[in-house]
């Protein structure tokens, strides 16, 4: 029977991770990158050609980086890259998660994890941000790696674990945090010896050395000060950024939202650890509260923000469904503890009226009143065993079925045609020479050359409306490609350098008046959403300098009368022109309209209308 057991286990185990594997393949060619894919995808390429913190500023820690660098050697093309790193994560994420519930089974039954496993797996937030090119999921896997070696007694290993960790994202410290805190108070109550206070002291000895390991290792290229101030001091001055601080509740609404699972079923996961015969309760119950204080208290909960959770969750809904399993086990503590229950039933009703008044929770999800009033009935009825599997049930239904449809229903608003169209007709019209500027690297390959609109964020765009001291600490972060240039500077930048065009975007529409005006005067609409290399040339006498050298479209009125190194330019003709600086005479405004070469054979008519909204996700 064992073996039947394991097989199974083995084979559903399997098929989650296939499913898994299947929805990334299908949706990552399918959905649009985020900013974050381009940013940290531009980022992760420069460990090709350079050393952190000798060549350039990590952004986080860089273990991670060096772990997503295969793909960036293997792949072509930007948007070819920029899939098989995401495939690449994918299969990553695969390994972990079938490597830890192999793991997990020397602890918990096998229905419990595999139950744990389809509802941290199956949710918008796991499916959607799981697979973004980002290092942070990575991290929190060796945080429950960390977390089992405890299990096992074998602390060296577990410092290891979480100090490796640490040397991908500098978030870990917050599992560092609850780590301790967990044996700590564990100790406290359990095991007041020496033997409890030896492990906490090998398991942080051990993540020390590998945290001094590296900062020895990377001042031998750069310099002690450059790594200590991009490890610790950069990290805390991003994390005080308060800039999102007004969008903090309608981050947090759509977080909820869009993953029930993840906010409805924890307080009933660490009920149930409370009430449940389990092993290492108390550690898991301050080593959860902790992280999700860490958590309720981030002042930038962005929408891939709960992927942070899932391996916790992973750890929590293992341990919860393991004990409540157990034949008649969650029925008979509810009866045991019937106080305790009627005040949690009580407490999370206040909980979910809470979330409908300040998250805007959707009336559907208050589904999981029944939660408590099931609990309330078994407690006041005898014989109500039954009851407790229709908790299960709704379990099922809050942390799967909604979730499920709400990916689904998410799906068509994130579809990347569009995107994708975009980055190809990019790709074309810079064969020939020129740069662009987007707010965001949108190509691997090709630079943009205004320090100010690298990277377009919160922080970068609140400095263009007002430079102050206070901000300039931020704003001088190099690791994260801002720069402290004024709206002065960057229109002067513009102006000098060989940009063909610009990609209109959510980024720019945020950008100063001064810099729009000045754009709108030097570039006009060609397709989708980029704007190309159209001067406006005043009326009267100018010089004017082109920028490239080609074919260009007068568009002037009809009468206007138009010389140009003293030849006549008749409106609507197409005319070649140098790279030089011109003499301008002329009765009305005009423009000068680089055309693109072969761009009408190129251009898709279904994508050229300027969906600036689609650009970026």
């Amino acid at each position: 029977m064992p073996s039947v057991l394991s097989q199974r286990f083995f084979l559903i185990l399997s098929l989650i991770c296939l499913t898994y594997l299947g929805i990334e393949c299908c949706y990552i060619p399918y959905a649009s990158f985020s900013l974050d894919d381009f940013w940290l995808a531009h980022h992760n390429s420069k460990y090709l050609q350079g050393l952190p913190y000798r060549d350039f500023l990590p952004y986080k820690t860089v273990l991670g980086y060096y772990v997503f660098l295969p793909p960036f050697i293997l792949a072509q093309g930007n948007l070819t890259t920029l899939i098989v790193v995401k495939l690449w994560v994918t299969l990553i994420n695969v390994f972990f998660i079938a490597f830890l519930a192999i793991w997990l089974k020397r602890f918990f039954s096998a229905p419990a994890i595999l139950t744990a496993l389809v509802l941290t797996i199956f949710t918008p937030v796991f499916l959607f941000s799981s697979v973004d090119i980002r290092v942070d999921l990575l991290a929190f896997w060796l945080c429950l790696v960390s977390v089992l070696f405890l299990f096992e007694e074998k602390y060296i290993l577990a410092g290891i674990s979480i100090g490796l960790g640490f040397l991908i994202c500098q978030k870990v410290a917050w599992y560092i945090i609850a780590t301790n805190l967990g044996l700590i108070i564990q100790g406290l109550i359990e095991d007041r010896s020496w033997k409890k206070a030896k492990a906490i002291f090998i398991f942080n000895l051990s993540a020390f050395i590998m945290l001094s390991g590296y900062i020895l290792f990377w001042t031998s290229v750069s310099s002690f000060s450059t790594v200590i101030q991009s490890i610790f001091y950069e990290p805390l001055l991003i994390a005080e950024v308060k800039r999102y601080l007004a969008s903090r509740n309608g981050y947090w609404s759509l977080n909820i939202n869009n993953n029930p699972g993840y906010a409805l079923l924890w307080p009933l996961a660490l009920y149930g650890i409370l009430i449940l015969p389990l092993k290492n309760r108390i550690f898991l119950l301050t080593y959860t509260l902790t992280i999700l204080l860490f958590i309720l208290g981030c002042k930038q909960p962005f929408p891939y923000f709960l992927v942070v959770a899932s391996p916790l969750l992973l750890l929590l809904y293992s341990a919860f469904f393991s004990a409540a399993y157990r034949e008649n086990s969650f029925y008979l503590c509810i009866k045991k503890h019937k106080k305790t229950t009627l005040i949690f039933s009580l407490l999370y009703l206040v909980f979910l009226l809470f979330l409908s008044y300040q998250f805007a929770l959707e009336s559907i999800y208050l589904f999981a009143a029944l939660i408590p009033l099931l609990l309330y009935a078994i407690v006041l009825n005898d014989n109500a065993e039954p009851l407790s599997h229709y908790i299960f049930i709704t379990l099922l239904i809050l942390g799967l079925i909604f979730p499920v449809i709400t990916f689904i229903h998410l799906l068509p608003g994130i579809n990347g045609h569009y995107q994708k169209a975009t980055i190809h007709m990019m790709e074309r019209l810079l064969k020939d020479g020129g740069t662009y500027i987007a707010g965001v690297p949108l190509l691997l390959n090709i630079e943009q050359p205004i320090p100010g609109l690298a990277h377009l964020t919160g922080p970068s765009l609140d400095y263009l409306y007002n430079p102050s001291k206070t901000a300039y600490p931020t704003i001088t972060l190099s690791s994260l490609d801002f720069s402290p240039d004024t709206v002065e500077q960057i229109i002067q930048d513009i102006n000098k350098a060989p940009i063909k065009f610009y990609v209109d975007n959510d980024r720019f529409h945020y950008l100063p008046p001064a810099v729009h005006h000045y754009l709108e005067s030097q570039y006009q609409h060609l397709w989708g959403s980029i704007f190309f290399y159209a001067p406006r040339v005043s009326k009267g006498q100018q010089r004017i300098e082109l920028k490239f050298a080609g074919s260009y479209l007068v568009e002037a009125p009809q009468d206007a009368q138009i010389y140009l190194d003293n030849e006549k330019l008749n409106p609507g003709s197409i005319i070649h022109l140098n790279q030089k600086r011109y003499h301008s005479e002329a009765n009305a405004d005009y423009r000068l309209a680089l055309r693109p070469s072969s761009f009408k054979a190129q251009r898709n008519p279904l994508f050229k209308t300027n969906h600036w909204q689609k650009v970026l996700r």
